[in-house]
């Protein structure tokens, strides 16, 4: 690549992570949960083609990853009893 052009992608990735971490910040401050999700999804996203491109772009928000959720499923059989198993 040449370096005109990485330094073109390199500031627009950075113009674009910190959009990112703004819209993120604004997810947080609805107390939306899947606006926070999306928000963030979208911020790793941008940081992973980053590293995949060798730039080195950091985020507030990176270094902390999402907790696993919880989901419980229950289970009916055809006699009607239920069993309830945690969703892998």
């Amino acid at each position: 690549m040449k370096l005109s052009t990485r330094s073109l992608f390199e500031s627009e990735m950075v113009e674009q992570v910190q959009a990112a971490e703004v819209a993120v910040r604004e997810a947080e401050s609805s107390d939306d949960a899947l606006s926070v999700d999306v928000a963030r999804n979208h911020l790793d996203n941008l940081l992973s083609l980053a590293r995949r491109n060798g730039l080195a772009i950091s985020s507030e928000f990176s270094s902390a990853p999402t907790p696993p959720r919880s989901i419980t499923l229950t289970v009916v059989d055809g006699d009607g009893a239920e069993a309830i198993a945690p969703a892998v």
